[in-house]
């Protein structure tokens, strides 16, 4: 319930969100959380898919 107060606020206007996994820091897991504009949806899963395409998240250490 503590995180309510950081997705809400995108899921109450209608923002397309995703979270992808980026790799590990310090052993533990690193996010990246992108969010568009209101019916966007196509261009968050478009950069999402350039951006898993161009980096090896596994390989790369933050």
């Amino acid at each position: 319930m503590s995180m309510l107060a950081n997705t809400c606020p995108i899921g109450v206007t209608g923002h397309p969100a995703l979270s992808m996994p980026t790799g590990l820091t310090d052993d533990l897991p690193v996010g990246l959380m992108l969010v568009g504009g209101q019916f966007e949806d196509a261009t968050v899963l478009r950069v999402a898919h350039e951006l898993a395409s161009r980096f090896d998240w596994e390989e790369d250490e933050f």
